[in-house]
Order: C-alpha cells, then structure tokens, then sequence
C-alpha cells in the first residue's frame, strides 16, 4: 500500500470521512480545536471508496480556507494556500485559533476519493 504524504503522525488528529471526488471536483470541510494555535491540514487521496489504497494525483489544484476564532462569519484564504501540484503532498500550515477548515479540490486527476485530516498544537 503507498503511504499517504500527510505527516501527521505525532499530532492529535481528526478526520472527515472517505468522499468521492465526482468530475474531478470536492468540497471537504470539518470543524476543528479552536484551542489550537498552529494548525495543519492535508488531503490523503484514494482509488477506492473504503479508503485502504492510498494514491497521488497527476493534476489537479486544491484550495484551503479557514475560519478564524476572531472572524467566523465567513471562510478566508491562508498564505500559500492555494496548492496546484498535487503529485507532491497537499497540506498546509497556518498560524490562528481556527474554528473550520474547508478544502476545495478542482480537476484532481488519478484519484476517485478523499479525506481531509487536520492536526494542531498550541505552540
């Protein structure tokens, strides 16, 4: 099985269910630890709908917006949020207490699912 290239591993985590990724288009959201001061999210892609084959997409562009603890009225962007290879890991780091993040993910090509999974420390 190919590892996912989300590195997470020493962080407490928490994670959206398997999605399908119709016509190479799929919108993740998933409310997380406000308390949690730098945040980190990523996407794990699959060919299956069960989620035990983890792949990377050959094309496709992912876009990441949060909503801040300060300002939850609305998704905004995060620096270098916007990520347009994804052959190579899909995850971003910001700094805020953030109440949700939300991926947006556009024509992923060479995965048929996904999952957002998000982790944060306090320091």
């Amino acid at each position: 099985m190919t590892k996912p290239h989300i590195y997470f591993n020493r962080f407490e985590k928490k994670q959206t269910l398997v999605n399908e990724i119709s016509g190479g288009a799929l919108v993740l959201e998933l409310d997380i630890d406000h308390s949690r001061v730098h945040n980190f999210a990523g996407v794990v892609f699959y060919s299956d709908a069960e989620g035990t084959t983890a792949v990377q997409p050959s094309a496709g562009t992912a876009t990441y917006e949060v909503k801040l603890v300060v300002q939850p009225q609305a998704f905004q962007s995060t620096p270098n949020n916007v990520l347009t290879d994804l052959t190579v890991p899909c995850q971003i780091n910001w700094a805020g207490n953030t109440e949700a993040v939300q991926v947006t993910l556009d024509s992923v090509v060479g995965a048929t699912h996904a999952r957002l999974i998000t982790a944060g420390n306090s320091a």
